[in-house]
């Protein structure tokens, strides 16, 4: 039987982590007037952008109205879009070469992200991996990281998928929690902004330097027993 296999984009697919850095300072000069530190930001990044800033605006100890998220969540749309389009991204190292071989299986492979639909499609086809999914499982401006996960195996099901694991591949702690919610086996790559010693912590099934030691996935997964999924 077939598994279902989740891929985050952003630390995974491709790393643009300096552009949604510029991008987010931007936001917050444009609606607030005011210079985040880039810190700050970082550690937000591998939630929703609805969760992220209200974490952000919890740490300048600012009220979090839900107009205020709005605001931000608008002005990033064009900031980021501004900022993607002139900029050539770039799949990770072993990306393609997994996903490949995922295709050749037959695999059912969905995106999940805390990117909106158009910012997640707009990276996939600048990066030239859009073909490889089923379906992209998105932030809607209030969803939870959590939230998106289970979206996305609940459209498997709807989809009348049948299959025996969810596999979940992530490069944040906010992602290895989000798959456990599902019951998820969860693999961790430490190629976005978040060090191997510190994704050790979180205890996913599985935790790679990077998508070259894909081969260690399948061997992960063809040991795996039956999930109740």
């Amino acid at each position: 039987m077939k598994n279902l296999y989740l891929f985050d984009i952003d630390g995974i697919l491709v790393n643009i982590n300096r552009l949604h850095l510029q991008s987010y300072r931007q936001d917050y000069k444009d609606v607030l007037k005011l210079e985040v530190p880039d810190k700050v930001i970082i550690s937000t990044f591998g939630m929703s952008d609805y969760e992220m800033h209200l974490k952000i605006l919890g740490m300048l100890n600012l009220s979090a109205t839900k107009e205020l998220v709005r605001k931000l969540i608008a002005v990033h749309t064009k900031n980021f879009e501004d900022i993607l389009i002139s900029k050539q991204v770039k799949p990770l190292k072993g990306v393609v070469k997994l996903l490949k071989n995922l295709k050749k299986s037959k695999e059912y492979v969905f995106v999940i992200t805390g990117n909106t639909k158009e910012h997640a499609e707009l990276i996939l086809k600048r990066a030239g991996l859009k073909f490889f999914f089923d379906y992209i499982s998105y932030a809607d401006g209030k969803s939870s990281r959590a939230k998106i996960v289970k979206n996305a195996v609940n459209m498997a099901v709807k989809k009348g998928y049948k299959f025996k694991n969810v596999i979940v591949i992530d490069d944040t702690h906010y992602g290895i929690r989000a798959g456990k919610c599902v019951h998820a086996f969860v693999i961790a790559v430490a190629t976005g902004s978040e060090s191997f010693n510190f994704l050790k912590k979180e205890k996913p099934d599985l935790l790679l330097n990077d998508l070259t030691q894909f081969k260690r996935i399948f061997n992960y997964v063809n040991e795996l027993k039956y999930s109740e999924f």
